[in-house]
């Protein structure tokens, strides 16, 4: 089932829509002493909550294009350790820097810098003469 799809987000509102009918069937339902019962109510409202919360980041996802498509995308490990290309974001099987497929390319040498690997700040203009050979 998609994350992007209609019976998806449909599911999820539905859902949202029977714990809320689940929460005043159920309230008065809750047995046991006076916690127990504290318990039992606020776990439902929060089953409750969460459904909703859910149907609603279901709705906003799909508004949005699919921000998130899949799910694969919604488990995927998006902040990999540094110095590391995360898989998804490869160039494809043939381009790889120094240091195998999964390392970050060399830092930006900017023209002009007086260190190797400082990056530099250059400005739009640098390098280009004048019209009036100046």
């Amino acid at each position: 089932m998609s994350l992007t799809g209609s019976a998806f987000q449909w599911l999820t509102i539905g859902a949202a829509i029977v714990a809320t009918i689940a929460v005043i069937g159920l309230w008065n339902r809750v047995g046991g002493p006076r916690p127990v019962k504290l318990a039992g109510r606020l776990a439902l409202l929060l089953a409750c909550y969460i459904l909703a919360a859910v149907a609603i980041l279901v709705s906003i996802n799909i508004s949005y294009g699919g921000l998130i498509a899949t799910w694969g995308d919604l488990f995927a490990n998006l902040n990999p350790a540094p110095g590391n290309w995360h898989p998804h974001y490869r160039h494809g099987p043939h381009h790889s820097f120094p240091g195998g497929p999964h390392r970050l390319p060399p830092p930006y040498e900017a023209p002009g810098s007086k260190e190797p690997g400082a990056a530099g700040i250059v400005s739009p203009a640098a390098g280009l003469s004048s019209p009036t050979g100046s």
